[in-house]
């Protein structure tokens, strides 16, 4: 009888483990299922955060800013530092004329081609800017340089894209303006939705979503 009894317990006992397992299975399962999920959604949340800010930092570096649905233009300055003896800007934004002969007053140009030369293997001698509204070439050649104006402007290094396509938002870069040459980055990945309203950007990763109002 002893082992009978002994047997009926070892029974039991499984009996019992089986049915307590299956009554918290489910509770336990669906405690991860939460608690994984909402690991995911802080995650997206600060990843969201994250490009927002590069979004903006970006912007803030831009002039002529142009918004549409999917899609932020613009001109990125070139605010490229020297530092020999104290830092200084190698473009100082000013055209003047003396003699019939065009300079730029505290400015290192051959130094900012040689930046152009090293970020966009640009060998062109030619620097962008930004005068009344409308795109400027300046022909560098020597010591010597050529344009069609005067007076002050915003020295320009890139023409600027940022644009979702195909669930991935990109930064293209083109430093040659109107030419079609460009760099191609990606900022993020698995992007649902990218939207500028009223300078208020919002973007979406699968259903995670942040909005915020550009500071420029």
């Amino acid at each position: 009888m002893k082992k009978a009894f002994t047997l009926f317990e070892l029974v039991l006992s499984i009996v019992l483990f089986g049915l307590i397992l299956g009554l918290f299975s489910k509770p336990l399962s669906e405690f991860y299922r939460v608690n994984f999920k909402a690991l995911d959604n802080y995650e997206e949340i600060i990843e969201l955060n994250f490009l927002i800010l590069k979004v903006q930092s970006i912007l803030q570096n831009c002039v002529d800013i142009k918004f549409s649905n999917n899609n932020i233009t613009c001109f990125l300055k070139d605010e490229f530092i020297g530092l020999e003896d104290e830092p200084f800007i190698l473009n100082s934004g000013l055209i003047l004329s003396k003699n019939g002969d065009s300079y730029s007053p505290n400015s290192d140009l051959k130094a900012q081609l040689e930046n152009r030369k090293f970020l966009f293997d640009d060998n062109d001698g030619i620097l962008y800017a930004l005068k009344d509204s409308k795109l400027e070439k300046i022909f560098v050649s020597n010591d010597k340089i050529n344009v069609d104006f005067n007076g002050t402007f915003t020295p320009l290094l890139a023409e600027v894209k940022i644009g979702l396509e195909n669930d991935k938002l990109s930064l293209i870069l083109k430093p040659k303006f109107e030419d079609k040459t460009s760099q191609v980055g990606i900022l993020a990945q698995n992007i649902s939705l990218f939207n500028i309203k009223n300078e208020t950007l919002k973007i979406c990763i699968k259903t995670n979503c942040l909005e915020k109002r550009l500071i420029l």
